[in-house]
């Protein structure tokens, strides 16, 4: 079992790269899309190839870091919440990197609830993030057993992309927060946010990824697993965005 705990670690690491190795241009995100379904579906077949540093890259990252206007997203918030990410003034070199590198172990952390929250085994209730007592003995053991036998990440294997909703179809709701995405654009410096529903074929089962995707300029990056359209369906954080079409 220390087997499971080791390659899991080795996920967490190798998707942390050390700032400046990520990709051919020495950064953590990819050059960017031609539209927000390109970006979706290049994070949906990394996903498939096991690819965590690939998903990864498809996501703004230091362009969300450079762009973000802190003054506006406090402003949008009516708050400063000092657990959620950065939201400060970046002037200084120092404070762009950890900002950075915060961005990418947000990114790392959703990554990792969704895998626990699909391989979750039965028999230890629903997965909420919540200390699984393992006092009995033997209790350790079997957990990291149940917990390899379900390896989500060997089902996804199986995925396709089938095609895309228009969002408005998944909740008539959608385009009623067109103003709010506005102003998160704006405090996120970018051009424009739209929310992204991908249908799948897993296993030959119906599941959707939901997520959000920004424009910078000509280039588009995925924002944000879950997104507007999926907070607006209910899904879970912990999902990343991904959920079976029997859920609704």
């Amino acid at each position: 079992m220390k087997k499971l705990l080791i390659c899991l670690l080795a996920l967490v690491l190798a998707a942390i790269p050390a700032l400046g190795e990520g990709t051919e241009t020495g950064a953590l995100e990819g050059p960017g899309f031609g539209s927000a379904e390109e970006a979706v579906t290049a994070y949906l077949e990394a996903m498939k190839n096991g690819d965590a540093r690939g998903m990864l890259s498809t996501f703004a990252i230091e362009t969300y870091v450079s762009e973000m206007d802190a003054q506006a997203e406090l402003e949008r918030y009516g708050a400063f919440i000092p657990t959620i990410g950065i939201r400060v003034p970046l002037g200084g070199d120092y404070q762009q990197q950890v900002a950075v590198a915060a961005r990418y172990g947000q990114l790392v952390e959703s990554l990792a609830y969704q895998w626990m929250l699909f391989s979750w085994p039965e028999g230890y209730e629903e997965f909420g993030g919540t200390t699984i007592s393992l006092t009995e003995d033997g209790a350790a053991e079997a957990f990291l057993t149940n917990l390899a036998e379900n390896d989500a990440a060997a089902r996804w294997q199986e995925m396709e992309v089938v095609g895309f909703v228009e969002p408005e179809l998944m909740s008539t709701q959608y385009s009623d927060g067109s103003q709010s995405r506005a102003r998160q654009a704006a405090s996120h410096g970018c051009d424009e946010i739209v929310s992204v529903v991908a249908k799948l074929d897993i296993g030959g089962e119906e599941w959707y990824q939901c997520m959000d995707a920004a424009r910078y300029g000509e280039k588009w990056y995925n924002l944000s697993l879950v997104g507007y359209i999926g907070h607006l369906l209910g899904l879970s954080l912990y999902s990343g965005g991904l959920v079976p079409a029997a859920a609704f």
